[in-house]
């Protein structure tokens, strides 16, 4: 069992090696905790870069894989986080899991607008540019959930390389959708995406951008018939 991240940025590797940068720190840290990173730079759309991770690193299916955010500081040891992953992807029929999400999902298709109405939310996120400065955004306990926000998500090979990963042709933009894109399809499929207590600190306002928006109606479309989607 390998255990790989995949990172989409638009850094470059003397950013992602500097020991002063956010993305060169996540580096350092999952490289110490026997990660092996991957930074699929100057990717098309986000789904490319993943796509393209995947096929770096030939993944199989025993295989453990991060897909993540470039700006994203983690905020418990190496050997407590491989034990929070480990703990989390050997239990059975468990599609993805990550730090935030909800149990509910309704044609708004937000997940956090989603949770907030209905108290469905899972998880939590801190939000800011430092360890001091930085809020805390809890969303509601731990436990199964529809969909799981993209800043983190963690899946086996045999679930990544059993949904679609590629950019569905509806969408306009790259950068938005891939996590509810991917989480509900193992949803449908009937695994468990499960959201657990790992602490991070995401260095974003975690304020959606125009796009995200904009592109709602065709993703809609696409997803409308396993709607609303409810934990099993």
């Amino acid at each position: 069992m390998n255990k790989y991240v995949i990172i989409p940025t638009m850094k470059t590797e003397a950013e992602c090696l500097s020991q002063e940068t956010t993305v060169g720190k996540l580096n350092s840290y999952l490289q110490d905790a026997g990660w092996k990173v991957h930074f699929s730079r100057n990717a098309k759309s986000i789904f490319d870069a993943h796509s393209e991770g995947l096929k770096h690193f030939g993944v199989g299916p025993d295989d453990y894989v991060i897909l993540c955010h470039d700006d994203i500081e983690i905020l418990v040891n190496p050997t407590n986080f491989n034990s929070i992953i480990s703990n989390a992807l050997s239990k059975q029929n468990i599609g993805f899991i990550g730090v935030a999400g909800t149990s509910y999902l309704d044609d708004t298709l937000s997940w956090f607008h989603c949770a907030m109405r209905n108290k469905t939310g899972c998880g939590y996120i801190n939000h800011g540019t430092s360890i001091t400065s930085m809020r805390l955004d809890y969303f509601g306990n731990q436990g199964k959930s529809v969909v799981i926000d993209g800043v983190f998500l963690a899946a086996t090979g045999k679930v990544l390389n059993s949904i679609r990963v590629a950019k569905p042709s509806v969408l306009q933009y790259n950068w938005a959708w891939y996590d509810t894109y991917y989480t509900l399809q193992t949803h449908k499929k009937g695994l468990t995406n499960l959201v657990v207590n790992l602490p991070i600190r995401h260095d974003s306002t975690g304020r959606y951008n125009p796009e995200y928006w904009d592109d709602l109606p065709r993703f809609k479309e696409l997803v409308k018939e396993i709607l609303p989607a409810v934990v099993r």
